[in-house]
């Protein structure tokens, strides 16, 4: 899965993934420790093709594994990151802290999801002053490893970070070396992560070539069926696309991320999806369902940086639909969820019809 092999690892993982879930419950009656080592040799596959039931496993273990076992890190890790997913904030900061506490030092890789999970979780509650501790765990880790798929991935979370503070020069060198350290090794989730990182560096100075990075991460993603990728490099894409005024195929972006995420049952990324189509159907004139779905949203956890700029947008576009803000809000407060979705679909499939889109996910990866 970490090799120029990828494609044919996740083509035999998904074969066989049937004959994996039987060995799963099997180990979970007769051996925790061998089921602590089945669910980790997995955690990554299911981790981008967005297979939602490692982290139920991982989230089982942790109540039945020995504390002491060397399983402990990484499966506390693993459930973190599965709470983050289903967008349990608090959850995830409870196991990350617990992984890595369990872990022979800060910086082992058997905690570097719980990094990830816990750099995810307290960046999304707001509690971005602990939040380079973890990045720092895992761009630390990277580099002084030979492990060319965490030099990759260090870099690419050094250039996102760098990129929040205002350091492009900086961000731009280290998307530049993840790119390549993936160029040598040429494994298809690599090469996604290096260029989904060069279009986010790319977003604000150049989005069309933003887009250009975009697409190839998500040709990349697409073709070792990575999911979660895929849906990572749509969003950023569809953003993009909003931004140049491509209506149409932003919402056909957007609406391709709505397939992955309710196929996949993961909800981590659902108030991005609702952030850009509020943005979209707003761009279009339709201010009714825009409002709507910006006060549905409003409880749902998202990166503070993004809700700090949501603010004259929001008051824009309460001013635009005048009087009828406060029926609105009623029908926000008792709209269900599949509800939303119902709403968002329409919209924005009715942008998408209004003409061509630029890009297509070329890839339909198949649920394992």
């Amino acid at each position: 899965l970490r090799t120029d092999r990828e494609a044919e690892a996740c083509a035999n993982l998904s074969a066989d993934f049937s004959d994996h879930r039987q060995a799963v419950a099997w180990c979970f009656d007769h051996s925790i420790d061998d089921a602590a080592r089945m669910v980790i040799g997995l955690f990554q596959f299911c981790l981008f093709q967005m297979v939602s039931e490692a982290f139920e496993w991982a989230m089982r273990l942790t109540r039945v594994l020995d504390p002491t076992s060397p399983m402990t890190a990484p499966v506390f890790g693993a459930a973190a990151l599965g709470a983050w997913f289903v967008g349990d904030m608090e959850t995830a900061i409870e196991l990350g802290e617990r992984a890595v506490a369990a872990a022979p030092s800060p910086k082992d890789p058997s905690a570097l999801w719980a990094h990830l999970a816990l750099l995810d979780a307290k960046a999304s509650l707001g509690r971005l002053g602990e939040v380079p501790e973890h990045l720092d765990a895992i761009v630390a880790y990277g580099r002084q490893s030979g492990d060319q798929f965490w030099q990759i991935n260090s870099f690419g979370f050094s250039a996102i970070g760098r990129l929040t503070i205002g350091d492009i020069p900086g961000a731009t060198r280290d998307a530049d070396r993840a790119i390549s350290i993936a160029r040598d090794l040429n494994n298809p989730d690599c090469t996604h992560w290096a260029m989904y990182c060069l279009g986010r560096v790319l977003s604000d100075a150049d989005p069309g070539a933003a887009c250009v990075a975009f697409e190839q991460a998500m040709d990349a993603a697409g073709s070792v069926g990575s999911r979660w990728n895929l849906s990572l490099g749509l969003l950023e894409w569809s953003s993009v696309r909003r931004r140049l005024d491509d209506l149409p195929g932003a919402a056909q972006g957007l609406l391709e991320v709505l397939e992955l995420l309710l196929a996949s049952g993961i909800r981590s990324q659902r108030s991005q999806f609702y952030y850009e189509a509020s943005r979209i159907l707003a761009a279009r004139g339709q201010d009714d369902a825009a409002f709507t779905i910006m006060l549905w949203r409003a409880g749902m956890p998202a990166m503070p940086a993004t809700e700090a700029a949501d603010e004259s947008f929001d008051a824009a576009l309460e001013r635009s639909v005048g009087l009828r803000a406060a029926g609105l809000r009623v029908r926000a407060r008792t709209m269900t969820e599949n509800e939303l979705v119902v709403l968002c679909r329409s919209h924005l499939e009715d942008v998408a019809r209004s003409g061509a889109t630029v890009w297509g996910s070329r890839h339909s990866p198949a649920i394992a």
